[in-house]
């Protein structure tokens, strides 16, 4: 038996003669909302590509565009040092000589994001406990019978299920406010989570899809703008003119250096609203004469792949990559 099963293992067992051998890679990402592929292609891809063609130990590269993104993949040689591959990277992207005014900085990983993640993690706001709601229905009677059932049995109810109640009863949205604010759940998750996944080892990159991102929204009235013989160009301009910190040099005191920093970001609507657009006969035109300033969420059009859609909403998810 020994012979026999040992004839058998010497013919069957695999062997391999050459590792697998995994060749190095470096993505470099950058985003520009609201801009077209082509657009995309024509203001970032090529400038970056122009400059990325030269780098040491590069053997091919791979670029995609899509609207508001592009995405450049590059190979190198089996064995290059992925950590010096990286610096040149970084260097030769220092050299693009400008991007769109709206683009956002390019990233550099050395992961390609179109992988297969080893795991996803989905956040879920979490329902109020049992003490939770039977204190509520003792300080608000008249929404005691809707909580009964759940608090006789001793069930926490699903998040979407207190949802529905609340739009019957509107007493309810003080039990679960906060509960599911989607920008809350996505800064938790890049501020905290995301870190923590990418210090463990063998992670070697993690993500964070859904959610969403508070922005300050100017809705113009034509209207108003037309009667005051102005443009979107003149609020535009405005706008970008004194929403600015501007380094005005230093100054010397005995042996103490100062640098001097005229602060001009907005930091509340308030100041959005007074920002003055032109002077017309000394008085002064100000954004909240021809727009409405608003707090809200930038919009999501279309989820990320393998992201899931719920009504106007992807779901926040956390994704890790070995």
């Amino acid at each position: 038996m020994a012979a026999l099963f040992g004839m058998i293992s010497l013919w069957a067992t695999p062997v391999q003669l050459i590792p697998d051998v995994i060749e190095p890679k470096i993505t470099v990402s950058t985003t520009w909302p609201g801009a077209s592929a082509q657009e995309v292609e024509r203001e970032i891809i090529e400038e970056q590509e122009e400059q990325l063609k030269s780098v040491e130990g590069l053997r091919e590269f791979e670029s995609t565009s899509s609207d508001s993104r592009g995405e450049i993949i590059l190979r190198f040689k089996v064995g290059t040092d992925l950590g010096e591959a990286r610096a040149r990277v970084s260097d030769k992207l220092n050299q693009v000589p400008e991007y769109p005014e709206d683009a956002n900085e390019p990233t550099i990983t050395t992961v390609n994001p179109n992988e297969n993640a080893i795991a996803w993690f989905i956040l879920l706001p979490i329902p109020p406990s049992v003490e939770d709601m039977e204190a509520f229905a003792r300080t608000h009677p008249n929404v005691k019978d809707e909580l009964q059932p759940f608090i006789e049995e001793g069930v926490t109810p699903e998040y979407t299920v207190l949802v529905k109640l609340a739009e019957k009863h509107p007493e309810l949205k003080i039990l679960i406010k906060g509960k599911n604010d989607p920008a809350l759940m996505k800064k938790f998750a890049e501020d905290f989570i995301e870190s923590r996944f990418e210090r463990v080892p063998g992670v070697a990159n993690s993500n964070v899809f859904g959610g969403q991102e508070e922005e300050v929204r100017v809705v113009v009235d034509p209207a108003k703008l037309a009667s005051l013989q102005l443009t979107i160009a003149d609020l535009r301009n405005a706008l970008q003119a004194q929403n600015k910190n501007t380094s005005a040099g230093d100054m010397w005191e005995g042996k103490t250096r100062n640098v001097i920093r005229t602060l001009g970001q907005f930091r509340s609507i308030e100041q959005v609203e007074k920002t003055v657009i032109a002077v017309r006969d000394t008085t002064p035109i100000r954004v909240t004469d021809v727009a409405r300033v608003e707090l809200n969420y930038k919009s999501r059009k279309d989820c990320q792949k393998g992201i899931k859609r719920s009504g106007n909403q992807c779901t926040a998810i956390a994704k890790t990559t070995s």
